[in-house]
């Protein structure tokens, strides 16, 4: 449905520049920690290397190139599945593969993530059940964000903003990972398939000579 795919693409790219903008805020939030701790620096260069190289492979899945190459490969698999069953079961076979390495990444970023929101879920309860005991804690955000006001007042929904954009960054991680593994598994596809073709070259044409022949 047109309308959909509509909807789709509005809805990837306010997620996408949503996602961007947390990368560049994040970025400017260097400032926060030229007088921290090596902990503090550690924890942030960790997750800064990982959304930034996440955000630069987002520019690279949504560039015209791997756009048209994308298409051009899946044009080209039709093509071959539909001319040659053999081929279809090479096909296959690579599939499985992609299937696996999708599944593992899926699994292992998944772990991660339910981590990483079970524990920061409960450091924000662990606050908000001192508030309501009466006893001052020493509240942190999850990042060294920067915002162009004060998080104060805010500071919950700044760190649920927070763990939702981590976790947000995990998907997009797989997302990004996956289709490149994709492509290099269309290069053993085409690479087996190639075999494939030379193997039998000639041999459809001398089983029509033999059958003409009878």
């Amino acid at each position: 449905n047109e309308n959909w795919q509509i909807i789709y693409k509005a809805y990837s790219s306010i997620i996408l520049a949503e996602f961007l903008i947390f990368v560049v805020t994040l970025l400017i939030g260097w400032k926060d920690l030229v007088h921290g701790s090596d902990l503090q620096l550690a924890n942030y260069l960790q997750y800064l290397i990982t959304y930034v190289f996440t955000a630069w492979k987002i520019f690279l899945v949504r560039s015209a190139p791997v756009k048209k190459l994308v298409v051009e490969i899946l044009s080209l698999e039709r093509a071959k599945m539909a001319s040659n069953e053999d081929i279809e079961k090479i096909h296959h076979d690579v599939s499985r593969h992609n299937f696996k390495i999708f599944g593992s990444l899926l699994f292992v970023t998944t772990m991660a993530v339910i981590q990483f929101i079970i524990r920061t879920s409960e450091n924000l309860l662990m606050w908000k059940k001192a508030e309501s005991q009466g006893i001052e804690t020493e509240k942190a955000l999850i990042f060294p964000q920067w915002f162009p006001f004060g998080t104060e007042k805010v500071f919950d929904v700044i760190y649920v903003y927070q763990i939702c954009n981590g976790t947000l960054g995990g998907g997009l991680i797989v997302a990004t990972d996956t289709l490149f593994v994709s492509l290099i598994l269309f290069t053993s596809f085409r690479l087996r398939a190639l075999g494939y073709e030379l193997k039998n070259f000639g041999t459809e044409m001398e089983d029509e000579c033999k059958q003409n022949t009878k």
